[in-house]
């Protein structure tokens, strides 16, 4: 076993976790758990990500129906660097809901058309900066790092750049634009995880 710092609602914890796959699946109880759980947890916090978004743009070119903007979301957003408010859309479930409602069909009629987006989507267990819609929790992290004012942004910034290969800069204003910051809060997070699964499996 050996030490992992796991941090939550504030606070760094070490957690006492299996060194590698051997180990991992010792603790389960079954031969190939640690890969069947890097494999669901890939698919759960990235695949299926992709795969909502590339459903939705599909839905959108096959019906027609425009993907509402989510006027809450975008009331609480931070304004960009000239002043305007980001585009924050609805949920892919959500919209899939209006499409359906719209449409008056249930999910079975829209059957093929989610095979056929799934088999565009890979998997890829590599961290990778995200160039779709940023998620509400990554926009409210960010939000909250810019709040504490310039001198931990610079310090959570120089962070980022050396961990990850970012090139993020404050503005003459000592700010950053809300999204440039979500989207690299979830570059840090996707190498972590793919971090922890490689020396888990390895």
């Amino acid at each position: 076993m050996k030490s992992y710092t796991n941090t939550t609602l504030g606070f760094s914890l070490n957690i006492s976790v299996p060194s590698d796959a051997s180990e991992f699946d010792q603790l389960a109880g079954r031969v190939g758990a640690c890969v069947e759980e890097a494999n669901a947890n890939i698919i759960y916090r990235g695949w299926n990500a992709a795969f909502r978004e590339a459903f939705a743009d599909a839905l959108i070119k096959s019906t027609g129906i425009k993907r509402r903007l989510d006027e809450k979301a975008m009331a609480k957003a931070s304004k960009r660097k000239d002043g305007s408010t980001p585009e924050i859309f609805e949920s892919a479930g959500s919209y899939f809901e209006f499409v359906k409602a719209t449409e008056g069909k249930e999910t079975v009629a829209y059957q093929d058309l989610a095979i056929e987006v799934a088999k565009s989507i890979a998997f890829d267990p590599k961290p990778a900066q995200r160039t779709g819609r940023v998620s509400k929790e990554l926009i409210a992290a960010a939000e909250s790092i810019i709040a504490k004012g310039a001198d931990a942004l610079e310090k959570v910034i120089g962070r980022l750049n050396e961990r990850n290969g970012l090139n993020l800069t404050l503005s003459d204003d000592l700010t950053i634009d809300v999204e440039e910051l979500a989207r690299a809060i979830g570059v840090e997070q996707a190498r972590k995880l793919a971090e922890m699964q490689a020396e888990l499996c390895d």
